[in-house]
């Protein structure tokens, strides 16, 4: 018996051990925070209040932005290379685009010239590209198909040129003296039909003018060179006849203008026809003055069917003139 008591004392002290040691019922220990430190510079060791080692985190300062260059594109193997020398509608479609973009400030006469290739290096030059001058696949991919192409930061907008106010008729005035607001073109050159142009009694070339983006020759120096009769005997009229066509001009109205603060000068109004036809000829596109005849190249086109281009680079004044049954047939 006194050994069966002293098994049931032992294990009751034993199991009153145990309960003790066991944690509350219900109850969750919490976990020591943890201690979140941001370094700016060297990296130390820190340590909490527990002595546990923390790893700081550093923060580097910002250094100087680089540009970063467009993405890279595929190059499109349509695309051929155009370079110095070159002609034709690829050269005056790359000068369109070029001229879009701000990068040619030139005439686009569809030659590949000085002023083009030097448009073409600072494109290549904005928009991250070899500066070759040349405009290959790469460039033309670029140029043409790229919505992020850069266009050139350096185009100042042109101030527009003031307009004049027509009269009561419809008429513009222009100056007193036409040939005051011509820039003369000392070194121009006259091609026609593929052929050089001298007046036989200077054996110059045929004089040119710049208005504005107007190309304007003495029509009477143009006629002498080209070995065409004009009767200008009556001074007030004209008449030639070139490639077949047969133009006629009469000066049907000359008024001086009073002078004031806006307007100075004299009109000038003509009644011209090509083949006894009555033509339109814009005021301005044929002038008389001092025993000669002026004209400009959109004189030409109305009258003669004329393809007139001016070549910035050559000082060229270049003129197709077409016999009138070859033209009446392609037309």
């Amino acid at each position: 018996m006194d050994f069966v008591k002293a098994l049931l004392i032992y294990m009751t002290v034993t199991m009153g051990l145990n309960l003790q040691a066991a944690p509350t019922p219900g109850v969750k220990p919490e976990a020591t925070p943890a201690i979140n430190v941001t370094v700016v510079g060297e990296t130390e060791n820190l340590t909490d209040e527990l002595t546990a080692p923390i790893v700081g985190s550093i923060v580097a300062t910002p250094g100087p932005v680089t540009p970063t260059p467009l993405p890279t594109i595929t190059p499109n193997a349509a695309y051929g290379t155009l370079r110095m020398g070159d002609r034709g509608e690829e050269v005056r479609k790359l000068q369109n685009r070029l001229a879009e973009l701000g990068y040619l400030q030139g005439n686009i006469d569809g030659a590949y010239g000085y002023q083009t290739r030097n448009a073409v290096i600072l494109f290549q030059r904005n928009n991250y590209l070899d500066a070759d001058g040349a405009a290959g696949k790469s460039t033309l991919t670029r140029l043409y198909e790229d919505p992020d192409v850069i266009p050139n930061p350096a185009v100042i907008t042109p101030t527009p040129v003031p307009t004049a106010t027509p009269d009561a008729q419809g008429l513009i005035p222009i100056p007193e003296e036409p040939m005051a607001e011509w820039i003369e073109e000392p070194k121009a050159q006259v091609m026609v039909n593929g052929e050089m142009q001298t007046t036989p009694d200077a054996n110059a070339s045929p004089r040119v003018w710049k208005r504005r983006d107007e190309v304007i020759i003495s029509l009477t120096d143009l006629l002498s060179a080209m070995s065409v009769e004009a009767d200008t005997s009556w001074g007030n009229q004209m008449m030639f006849v070139w490639q077949d066509y047969q133009v006629e001009a009469y000066l049907t109205q000359e008024a001086k203008l009073e002078r004031s603060e806006d307007a100075e000068g004299f009109i000038q109004a003509y009644d011209v026809a090509v083949d006894g036809r009555a033509v339109n000829v814009e005021q301005g596109q044929l002038m008389y003055q001092d025993g000669q005849w002026f004209a400009t190249t959109g004189f030409l086109k109305t009258t003669l069917n004329a393809d007139c281009r001016w070549d910035e680079e050559e000082k060229t004044l270049l003129i197709v003139v077409q016999e009138k049954a070859l033209a009446d047939a392609v037309d």
